[in-house]
């Protein structure tokens, strides 16, 4: 027997639109439901190919009976993966403010929100229903851009994707300290690649920055930020990305303090930024 495994992306991916297929199931209480949701979406072209999917009744007379063919989990993995970014967030935003939340945990609702690129809130006015907001402003475009990093990352460094990948499922399981351990890793892979006898020389030939104090080139990261205190300038690139690298430091495993789902969301968020701009995607 031929066995081809699927790639740990893929597997990650996976659990992320099997708790949100649950969901989408969870918002569809009665007969129209789900046609409700995909037009409310902007896609309610595809009502009729799902009309006897979306269903979770059939009727004989006025006896209600369960449909055999309701399967809103299976139209989810179907159809989610096939729409652009703009319909990802209409049908997740629909999903969300429709589903019944009792049988979830909101913790967990949020997390694999996050992965997905969305924070969850209350609705204005309303303790105990919910939406989605966009994490970043421009999203959109965040989300092609990110898109591409990971095809990048697959394609040209496969065992920095291979971190990124961990990060994320890391998140999603809330285990925060390793998510930032994961980008940290990330970080020290991707500028192993770059020449330079030590940390600091790689990261100044990932920025192509160079610092003089008068006819020294300053090269070390005590150099340059004892130069930045002395004169308020100087490797601006070079000092967010050590700066970045200390903090997944002292937030990680080994670090000082327990890191917060919020602290997770910000390196994440910002390794991402990071990796774009050294991959100039």
């Amino acid at each position: 027997m031929h066995i081809i495994y699927d790639d740990d992306s893929e597997v990650a991916l996976c659990k992320i639109y099997d708790f949100f297929a649950d969901l989408f199931k969870a918002a569809i209480w009665n007969n129209g439901d789900g046609e409700l949701l995909l037009k409310k979406s902007g896609i309610s072209s595809l009502c009729n190919l799902y009309e006897e999917e979306l269903l979770p009744y059939t009727y004989n007379g006025k006896w209600q009976n369960d449909n055999p063919r309701f399967n809103a989990r299976r139209v989810f993995f179907e159809l989610y993966p096939q729409l652009d970014d703009k319909h990802k967030f209409f049908f997740l935003k629909n999903i969300i403010e429709s589903a019944n939340f009792h049988k979830f945990d909101l913790d967990d609702v949020e997390r694999h929100l996050v992965v997905l690129g969305y924070s969850l809130e209350n609705e204005i006015g309303t303790r105990s229903r919910f939406t989605i907001s966009q994490t970043t402003t421009g999203l959109i475009e965040r989300g092609k851009d990110i898109a591409l990093l990971e095809q990048r990352l697959r394609d040209e460094f496969p065992d920095v994707y291979r971190y990124y990948d961990e990060a994320l499922s890391t998140f999603a399981n809330g285990e925060y300290k390793s998510c930032i351990d994961n980008c940290r890793t990330m970080f020290d892979k991707i500028t192993d690649t770059f020449d330079g006898e030590n940390a600091d020389k790689k990261i100044l030939g990932i920025t192509a920055e160079c610092v003089m104090d008068g006819t020294t080139q300053l090269t070390s990261r005590r150099q340059i930020f004892n130069y930045w205190i002395n004169n308020k300038k100087g490797a601006n690139r070079f000092r967010y990305f050590t700066t970045l690298y200390s903090v997944m430091s002292g937030l990680g495993t080994h670090g000082e303090e327990a890191p917060t789902k919020a602290d997770a969301v910000l390196i994440l968020r910002a390794i991402e930024d990071v990796f774009v701009w050294i991959l100039k995607i």
